[in-house]
């Protein structure tokens, strides 16, 4: 069963909570999406597949599980109740009559025919339990230690190449460089480990939207006065799908497992996002709502990640027409590090006016030139320990026991309960999204 294909639909109506009018909608999304994902695929064992089950029966109890944690006043177990749904799905289901059933016997099938197959008991239904409170691994692999050990070769060359050439900027980057893939080896462990960005590109119009998992985390305000800073609660709609362990339905708060994600609003103008020139990269559609500077930078990186922007050939640093147009906006040459050249380039695309800003190609730079615009959050200040990034903001990244060095750049994609989650460019080759060690990060850079 293509249970991606089921998320990512109802990520489609979570994200547009203005066309849920009220619990039906929601029933029945559910209902239809769960009924399209089984019939996709298969019973396991014998390789069936399912031609009916009873929807409307299930629409019937979603509905009602939905309506009785509205009026619960105590915490509800909405996706055990929503079970019961499940369950009546499958009573009296009629499953196909071919291919036929594995028998024990030998040669059992031949001249057997089946003109019923019907489901008469449909089992238990146990409760999914969530895995998304399991913090990330970020100890490296033998295999990355091998990468990250040629990529500190290859980088020591380009620098002794660029000293030679009289080449300061590259110098500066390639000095970058080195000075991150040593401090990786000496920690042995990974600022970062690969997740996938589960964006949705959708036709509207004519047109592709991209439609991004949103920030799930109130924003705090960076400490100016050594006191630790604090979060405020978003606003709450007539309907709001959340992510949390609560579904909050007016002003009743109902436990839920997980079953819905907290989505912003779409509408709005259409932004612009950039002149992009070459082949095989696509042009950035526009944005999919009235979004803020930030958002624009996230859907605008998501955009590239999931353009497949990579270095071709890998470790070359160029080999893109997007990767090119990030190092013109940097100000630095082909086969430069282009971390800080794609940060520089999503910024710019959003809409944000660099000023004084001497190098958008070096990392230590960007500390630099955001101190003095009073735009540098420092995370080695335990003042703000508490702090949470918003959407586009920079990323600084520095590796544990090492000398306090931007080693790195990406940006905030999203924020998850303590969980922060970035996206890069030029890490692994390519613009990749990534769930984020925090004890690597030296500081946000405020968009």
């Amino acid at each position: 069963m293509s249970w991606e294909t089921f998320k990512q639909n109802i990520l489609r109506v979570a994200n547009s909570p203005e066309g849920i009018s009220d619990i039906d909608v929601v029933a029945e999304a559910y209902a239809k999406e769960y009924d399209a994902a089984i019939k996709r695929g298969f019973d396991r064992q014998h390789s069936i597949p399912l031609i009916s089950g009873n929807v409307e029966i299930m629409k019937t109890l979603f509905k009602a599980a939905l309506q009785k944690g509205v009026n619960s006043t105590q915490p509800y177990d909405l996706v055990g109740e929503m079970g019961q749904g499940v369950k009546a799905y499958w009573s009296g289901a009629t499953m196909a009559t071919a291919p036929l059933p594995i028998t024990p016997a030998a040669l059992a099938t031949v001249n057997l025919s089946v003109t019923q197959n019907i489901v008469t008991d449909p089992g238990m239904w146990k409760q999914p339990q969530s895995v998304g409170n399991i913090p990330p691994n970020f100890e490296l692999s033998s295999e990355r230690r091998a990468e990250i050990q040629e990529d500190l070769e290859k980088a020591q060359t380009k620098y002794n190449k660029a000293i030679a050439e009289n080449k300061p900027i590259a110098a500066s980057v390639s000095a970058d460089e080195i000075q991150k893939f040593e401090s990786l080896l000496i920690e042995n462990e990974e600022y970062r480990i690969d997740v996938p960005s589960n964006s949705v590109e959708i036709k509207k119009d004519n047109k592709t939207e991209l439609l991004i998992p949103p920030v799930t985390q109130p924003i705090a305000e960076p400490s100016s006065n050594g006191t630790p800073p604090t979060t405020t609660l978003e606003e709450i709609d007539d309907l709001v799908i959340s992510e949390s362990t609560d579904v909050v339905v007016g002003a009743v708060k109902f436990n839920s497992g997980k079953p819905f994600v907290t989505g912003f609003k779409a509408g709005g103008g259409i932004g612009g996002g950039g002149s992009y020139f070459g082949s095989p990269y696509k042009p950035f559609p526009g944005f999919t709502g009235n979004l803020s500077m930030g958002q624009k930078a996230v859907e605008i990186a998501l955009y590239d990640a999931n353009q497949g922007v990579a270095e071709n050939p890998p470790k070359s640093d160029s080999g893109h027409d997007r990767i090119a147009q990030m190092h013109k906006n940097g100000g630095a040459q082909e086969g430069d590090a282009w971390c800080a050249c794609a940060v520089t380039t999503w910024w710019l695309e959003a809409g944000y006016n660099f000023q004084g800003h001497p190098n958008k190609a070096y990392c230590p730079t960007w500390v630099e030139w955001a101190k003095t615009k009073n735009i540098y959050v420092d995370m080695k200040n335990t003042a703000n320990s508490g702090y949470v990034p918003k959407a586009g903001d920079a990323i600084i990244y520095d590796w544990p026991k090492i000398n306090g060095a931007a080693n790195h750049i990406g940006i905030v994609w999203k924020v998850e309960g303590t969980q922060i989650y970035g996206i890069d460019g030029n890490y692994s080759e390519k613009v990749a999204t990534h769930a984020t060690n925090i004890n690597s990060v030296l500081g946000f850079v405020i968009i």
